[in-house]
């Protein structure tokens, strides 16, 4: 379930009093402006919470979000005038369950039958003079047109839908619709089972547990009369539920293989697993937590899935085990939940699903204080950016924080893009926005990340933030808004692999001096986030076509404030020449000659110009050196940052031709970043530029000119090919005569895996000069099955059998 936040509220309030004390709420909203409620507890009123339509799973519904209310509520007000129809109270039954058990029997979790936490079947059979309707599969059958919403994100999102039905019509085949009960009763939802169940989706509720006074029971059963009468379903859309306790509820009825509704276009396959608790806002409970990974592990030995590979669904390699957003564009599971779940597959995986899992921190909520005249105050600036949880977070050195904001658009639309807000922050804090699911560096300016926000309108944004490695009080302003991060505690490191590097015995100290002797080291190390930018491993590359051989001078343009060795310049431009065996720069009057030269940038792109050739942009660092008496430039960034600019295969190609190759090409340079498998020993970089002895690397400017490929590498993000658990090399070429060469037919004696790579027919390239080594994965033979309408997986399990893509 994905609950949109609230910008600014409607001045007018409206209170109701109900004749008897009601459970929870949600209300029919009929405009576009978010609305909020409160409860009167007996002494006070309770905290503002949002109501906006939920319509992720059926866009022409217009109900809201469900919210809870605390025990014995009569009166409820609202900020906005609602009339008294578009109210939808909730009462929960008192009683109790009709099966007395702990959440953990024996150390074993139980699943408690929706017959023992007392599901009240009356509400999945249709009415008098009531039709029955199939909301939430409606999608999954191909009856988009059913599901039509008004909004841009939506009319692209059934198209989506569309093209997936189109492109793989027997992975939304489904059973004939059981339309009777055991009593001859119709029911509101027919029942229909997936023939084969594939992914395990992990959701979380969005309801927040801490401070609720409510049981799980208790929540369990508003959240099924939310979805089966107020949201009009017939039923619970989650196959099952997790409470805060560690208890699993049945949810859908049916029993196995039954299609649920828990994710637009992807509910025929898949079973979905929700966890009560906003993880946005709040942790998973340790005991939740296990619990989860004890019913994926018996999910997964019910439907028979192997754990241990990667799971084509819809086109896509994945994780047998996914979040809720790694299908479609939404926060589910939460932050807390989704950066923890590679732990739990891991968990499952290994069988060890009593192993405690560690969630990062999470911003706690905002504490919105009640003034006299009843009115809540809400933290907005004058940008139209709102505050949703606390403006002071603390976490531990060198971890992550969520950073959630309202933006409201005043009076006038805002399409994607467009800089709603400048962040002012010290350089030691890293900061991405998330953008479609992907979270990208933040260059200076918070910007709209959906196609359009109409006039009047309000969106949730996420930022995330990494905490510097020391102590201390970090102060950032968002547009108006003031944050303060505190840092304090044990640091948090993670496990990375540097890569070989050329280092000199004495180091320079403030560029001035150096010795010239200098060996090769191969070291495992641990390295603070901070130091890495993203997640992936940081990747060296020597441009050979940045400037010609021969050039005296190479000049770099930096936007924005630089380190030069560790000492701080303004912006503008730098002239790079060879003096002896000293990388010499100049700048504004200051000289630095140095052994090494190294700019960092930032979060800025740097521009390199030379004489006869054109401008190049690059991301990340680049260092000068003076290797075999020539001037030398080393782009140093991440490996997904590289990707993005790898330039073997433009959007002239088809997505699935590029997504095929945005695997194979990762999983290249992977292989050589592991030391053991150095591509040019005894050399300061990685690889190089050149696709004659590396890859086709172009840098920045292939971004920005093939959207598609960019798209395919973020899809991707992370995934290699792997044998046997190790990282294969896997080679690729352009064109053959009609059959693959074996490794020992291109010479290439003791060529690691060599049985993947036996000859093969590749009749879409018969009659074309063998262009290239021959070996593996063909150019020609991946376009025409792209045409034909194979996936980028299936291109790769052609060219390169047995092996298993991993994330």
């Amino acid at each position: 379930m994905h609950v949109q936040g609230v910008g600014a509220f409607s001045a007018t309030l409206t209170t109701y009093s109900f004749a008897a004390p009601v459970d929870a709420v949600s209300v029919r909203i009929t405009g576009e402006t978010p609305q909020a409620v409160s409860a009167w507890d007996g002494s006070q009123w309770t905290e503002w919470q949002g109501l906006t339509v939920e319509n992720e799973q059926d866009p022409a519904l217009r109900e809201s979000n469900l919210v809870m209310l605390p025990p014995g509520t009569t009166t409820v007000r609202f900020q906005a005038e609602i009339g008294h129809a578009d109210i939808h109270p909730i009462h929960v039954s008192t009683a109790p369950t009709t099966f007395t058990v702990a959440a953990l029997a024996d150390g074993k979790p139980r699943i408690l039958s929706r017959q023992e936490w007392g599901a009240d079947d009356s509400f999945l059979v249709v009415e008098e003079d009531e039709k029955p309707t199939s909301p939430m599969s409606a999608q999954d059958n191909g009856d988009v047109a059913a599901v039509q919403g008004p909004t841009q994100p939506t009319v692209n999102r059934e198209q989506e839908c569309r093209d997936a039905q189109a492109h793989f019509p027997a992975e939304f085949k489904a059973s004939t619709a059981v339309t009777e009960n055991a009593k001859g009763e119709k029911l509101r939802w027919p029942l229909t089972f997936s023939t084969q169940v594939k992914l395990l989706v992990v959701h979380h509720t969005a309801l927040s547990t801490t401070g609720d006074q409510r049981s799980g029971l208790e929540r369990v059963r508003a959240l099924y009369t939310y979805h089966a009468n107020n949201r009009g379903w017939g039923d619970v859309g989650y196959h099952y539920l997790i409470d805060e306790q560690g208890q699993i509820y049945e949810g859908r009825t049916g029993g196995d293989s039954v299609v649920g509704g828990h994710t637009y276009c992807n509910n025929i396959g898949t079973v979905g697993v929700a966890l009560m608790g906003n993880f946005d806002l709040e942790e998973p409970t340790q005991v939740q937590a296990k619990s989860l990974q004890w019913l994926l592990q018996v999910l997964g030995s019910k439907y028979h899935i192997d754990m241990t590979r990667s799971v084509v669904f819809h086109g896509k390699s994945l994780s047998p085990i996914v979040g809720h957003r790694q299908l479609v564009s939404t926060d589910c599971p939460g932050f807390a939940m989704w950066s923890a779940l590679d732990q739990v597959r891991t968990n499952v995986r290994t069988g060890q699903v009593d192993t405690a899992v560690e969630f990062p921190h999470v911003a706690e909520p905002i504490k919105v204080p009640i003034t006299g005249s009843g009115a809540s105050k809400i933290i907005t600036g004058e940008d139209g950016l709102a505050v949703l949880g606390d403006t002071v977070i603390q976490g531990r050195p060198g971890g992550e924080v969520i950073v959630p904001l309202f933006f409201r658009a005043g009076r006038k639309s805002y399409t994607q893009n467009t800089r709603i807000a400048r962040i002012t922050r010290g350089s030691n804090l890293q900061m991405w926005q998330e953008r479609e699911g992907v979270f990208i560096p933040i260059r200076g300016d918070l910007r709209i990340p959906i196609p359009l926000v109409k006039k009047g309108e309000s969106i949730l944004l996420r930022v995330k933030v990494r905490l510097p490695m020391s102590p201390g009080t970090w102060p950032v302003k968002i547009g108006t808004l003031q944050y303060m991060f505190e840092t304090s505690g044990r640091r948090v490191r993670t496990m990375q692999l540097i890569n070989t590097r050329q280092t000199t015995q004495t180091l320079q100290e403030n560029g001035t001096t150096a010795t010239q002797q200098q060996r090769t080291t191969q070291v495992r190390a641990v390295v603070s986030t901070e130091q890495t930018g993203d997640s992936s491993p940081t990747v060296r590359i020597h441009l050979t076509n940045a400037f010609p051989a021969n050039v005296g001078t190479v000049t770099v343009r930096a936007p924005g404030a630089i380190r030069v060795n560790g000492t701080q310049f303004q912006g503008g431009i730098f002239a790079l020449r060879r003096n002896g065996e000293m990388c010499q720069l100049s700048s504004g009057g200051q000289t630095v000659d140095a052994p090494v030269v190294r700019l960092e940038p930032g979060e800025d792109v740097l521009t390199i110009e030379a004489e006869g050739t054109a401008p190049k942009r690059y991301r990340g660092f680049l260092e000068c050196r003076v290797l075999d008496n020539a001037l030398v430039l080393i782009n140093e960034l991440q490996l997904e940052s590289y990707l993005m600019g790898l330039g073997e295969e433009p959007d002239t190609e088809p997505l699935e031709k590029q997504r095929a190759f945005a695997i194979a090409a990762r999983t290249y340079a992977t292989y050589y970043l592991d030391p053991d498998h150095r591509k040019f020993a005894g050399k300061p970089y990685d690889g190089s530029d050149s696709p004659a002895t590396f890859q086709l690397y172009k840098g920045y400017d292939f971004e920005l000119q093939n959207p598609k490929w960019v798209r395919m590498a973020r899809e991707t993000a992370g995934q290699v090919l792997s044998y046997n658990g190790q990282v294969i090399k896997p080679p690729y070429f352009s064109s053959d005569d009609g059959r693959t060469r074996t490794p020992a037919e291109a010479h290439w004696g003791d060529f690691p895996f060599a049985g993947i790579f036996s000859s093969k027919p590749d009749p879409w390239c018969k009659g074309m000069a063998l262009r290239g080594h021959g070996v593996g994965m063909s150019g020609c033979g991946a376009k025409a099955q792209a045409l034909e309408g194979r996936t980028g997986e299936e291109i790769l399990n052609y060219y390169y059998p047995g092996t298993v893509i991993n994330n």
